[in-house]
């Protein structure tokens, strides 16, 4: 069915790195795809937030494409302060144990320059459907990093989703909550936040049994889409609320892609065996569903 879906990226900083490429497809398409980093003040942090560019230079007219003309002049932006909208997009690659690492990124929309009053921001909506209620995130010394809730969203034409994972701060216990009392697996549900892309870097010395000690640096990039705020879940009569037919073939379509790309991966000649069906959803609480 169609229904109203928010998933809205607003960025205003200063565009520090432009790295794109002007490409041509083996049936002669141009295209410009990369990536584009903005400096963000968020207090006394700086958040260095990455957004991916593509667009081809024809839309499916023949008509020229506004937003690959505007992706072509984003050098003569850098340093320059810009505004910026985009999408929360659902990436993933084949790891070599032959799992699917999963993870969130930033698809640029449309880019302009900022006006000397607009302040620092980089921050999110989003809509969808809960298919994994919230979860801790510990280190590997088991210390707690904070919370974690995965929420999809169908896509354009309404045979699959994407997931995207938000953050919950540790010491946010209202929205930890709140989150874990209202936001359970298959609630529709509408939240805001803040992103954040921190990088640190460490200098560890390792003391040798004689001559110099060697000194590494190792640098660290931390992604976060923090919820700040969020709306009750939908109720059942709501048109936006997905239902559970809907729920279970969405995510079905969504295991069955996973199971392809991991099969292509490997080269497998054999057919991945289908997943497994969603058992409907019962008074029981269910933690994922995927």
């Amino acid at each position: 069915m169609e229904r109203t879906k928010i998933n809205k990226v607003e960025v205003t900083g200063t565009l520090s790195e432009v790295d794109t490429q002007v490409r041509t497809t083996s049936d002669g398409r141009n295209y410009i795809n990369g990536k584009i980093v903005v400096k963000v003040m968020q207090g006394d942090a700086e958040s260095l937030v990455e957004l991916k560019v593509l667009a081809f230079e024809k839309t499916k007219t023949g008509a020229i494409n506004k937003l690959y003309t505007a992706y072509t002049g984003l050098e003569g932006m850098l340093f320059k302060r810009v505004r910026l909208t985009g999408e929360l997009r659902e990436n993933n690659f084949v790891k070599q144990d032959g799992t699917l690492q999963k993870f969130n990124e930033i698809a640029l929309k449309f880019v302009s320059l900022a006006k000397d009053a607009d302040p620092d921001c980089a921050t999110f909506s989003y809509s969808g459907f809960v298919t994994k209620s919230i979860y801790e995130r510990r280190n590997k010394n088991d210390e707690l990093l904070g919370y974690r809730l995965e929420v999809a969203q169908q896509n354009y034409n309404g045979t699959s989703i994407q997931v995207i994972r938000f953050d919950i701060d540790a010491q946010d216990t209202n929205i930890q909550t709140a989150v874990d009392t209202f936001y359970n697996v298959g609630a529709t549900v509408e939240f805001s936040g803040i992103i954040s892309y921190l990088v640190s870097t460490e200098t560890r010395t390792e003391e040798q049994a004689f001559g110099d000690p060697i000194v590494r640096t190792f640098t660290r990039s931390e992604k976060m889409f923090r919820i700040t705020s969020g709306k009750e879940a939908y109720g059942e009569d709501d048109p936006a609320t997905y239902t559970n037919e809907e729920i279970r073939t969405l995510v079905e379509a969504y295991k069955a892609a996973d199971a392809d790309r991991i099969a292509k991966a490997k080269s497998a000649t054999e057919t991945p065996a289908p997943a497994n069906g969603i058992a409907g959803m019962t008074k029981s609480k269910v933690t994922s569903l995927i």
